[in-house]
Formats: structure tokens, C-alpha cells, sequence
């Protein structure tokens, strides 16, 4: 939600008056990019798009199949093809959702699979952000920030060059100071 995204930013601005500079120092690994992808096609209208339009497609099939066993006098047939249309609008969400993940999966595989451990440093200032790993350095301006993203495990930064920075909860030492912030609001 919108609040809560709101809320973590106001943290991080917070922190950069309490401490000025806030590094953090952690790891990326092949499974928090693929927390990422999943992330991102679960909250992708188009994803939500593709999945509503193919149940109702495969739903319409199943119909028009049963219709057309009707008018032939298959009632086996018919019977038949109206619990298929019935089931399918509760079987195929979560197949579609599940060949989805199998499908990132396998980019992930394919697409980070010389990343490795991704050793990352974030250093957040009171204007902007250093990020440094062994892909580059950069230095992005904190009004470049468009929405940040809560998990249970993970943060998802999304910037407005359409790159989002990663960054797992697990390895954030200072999350306590995180969780003492928020409790003062």
C-alpha cells in the first residue's frame, strides 16, 4: 500500500537527520532477484490482464462446447464440458500463476547466472544515493525515488530510470533502528 511505501521513504529521511549518512552492505543473490520478478508480475496490470483474459477465453471454449453438445443432444458431452468450463475458472488461475514462476525461474537462471553473490553498498545521504557493486558505481538523487515497495523479506527502491534497487531485510543490521523510527510516528 501507498501508506506504507510513503512511510518507510519518511524513515529513510528521517535517518539521513539522525545519522546524516546511512550505509548498508549486503548480499544479492539469484533468489532475491527472482523475489523481484515475482514482485513485479504479481503487481503488473498487464500480468493481471493476460490472466483474467485467458480464463474467461478458456471458460468461453468449454461453453460453446457444451452448447454445441447440446444442440446435438450429448447430454454426456454437455455435462461434461459445463464442469470443465465451472472448474476452469477455479483451475487455471493458480496453473497460469504457476507456469508464471516457472517461467521466471528460468530467466532468472538464464539471465543472472554469472551475478553470483552480488556484493552490494548503499550509502544514503541526505540528497542522494551511492550505490556500488561489481556491475558499477552510481550516484542517484533521493528525488529520483518514484514508490518503495515492502515485503515481508525484501524493500524494492523503484527509481525513475526504471531501475529499482533490492535490498533484502535479512541484511540490514540496522533494522532496528528502522522498526524504532516507525514506532515514534
Amino acid at each position: 500500500p501507498f501508506w506504507i511505501s510513503f512511510a518507510i521513504l519518511l524513515t529513510i529521511f528521517k535517518l539521513y537527520k539522525s545519522q546524516l549518512k546511512m550505509k548498508i552492505e549486503y548480499q544479492i543473490t539469484k533468489q532475491d532477484f527472482l523475489a523481484f520478478q515475482l514482485f513485479f508480475t504479481s503487481q503488473s496490470k498487464q500480468v493481471k490482464k493476460i490472466k483474467l483474459r485467458s480464463t474467461i477465453m478458456l471458460f468461453a471454449f468449454f461453453m460453446i462446447a457444451a452448447i454445441f453438445c447440446y444442440i446435438k443432444v450429448n447430454m454426456f458431452s454437455t455435462v461434461y464440458f459445463l464442469v470443465f468450463a465451472i472448474l476452469s475458472i477455479f483451475i487455471f488461475p493458480p496453473l497460469y500463476k504457476r507456469k508464471l514462476k516457472k517461467d521466471l525461474i528460468k530467466f532468472c537462471e538464464e539471465n543472472y547466472k554469472n551475478i553470483g553473490d552480488l556484493k552490494t553498498i548503499l550509502e544514503f545521504e541526505k540528497e542522494s544515493i551511492y550505490s556500488k557493486s561489481k556491475m558499477g558505481e552510481s550516484r542517484l538523487n533521493v528525488s529520483e525515488i518514484e514508490k518503495i515497495d515492502e515485503t515481508e523479506l525484501y524493500f524494492f527502491i523503484k527509481l525513475s530510470n526504471a531501475l529499482t534497487l533490492i535490498i533484502p531485510k535479512s541484511e540490514i543490521e540496522n533494522a532496528d533502528i528502522v522498526v524504532h523510527v516507525f514506532a515514534d510516528d
